[in-house]
């Protein structure tokens, strides 16, 4: 009777911390490749030719996230979106594309 206990207590236990364990290796893993793609998005826009603007597919490829991923990096070097012709989502950075301007039917690099 005390093995079979033993048995469901360890059980439980192990599946209570398996989760934390691995959120926490998923957030190291995530923090460790932050940066190199923030220097990577931010390098790209910074170099971007004429009015800034790069399609969220081009950075999104080059610093291997989602979409969604994308934005919140681009966010948080202070981009902003808009629409490259084609209806196409581009993003440049504020100090090259402020709010004021649209950046409708622009083209990309």
């Amino acid at each position: 009777m005390s093995t079979v206990l033993s048995a469901i207590f360890g059980g439980l236990a192990g599946g209570a911390i398996s989760p934390i364990i691995l959120d926490w290796w998923r957030d190291r893993k995530h923090a460790k490749w932050a940066e190199p793609r923030r220097a990577l998005l931010l390098e790209k826009l910074e170099k971007a030719k004429g009015e800034g603007w790069v399609s969220l597919e081009r950075l999104k490829v080059l610093v291997g996230l989602s979409s969604d991923d994308c934005r919140s990096l681009l966010i948080g070097l202070g981009a902003r979106g808009g629409w490259l012709k084609g209806n196409r989502e581009g993003w440049a950075l504020l100090s090259r594309q402020p709010l004021d301007k649209t950046g409708m039917d622009v083209d990309e690099e």
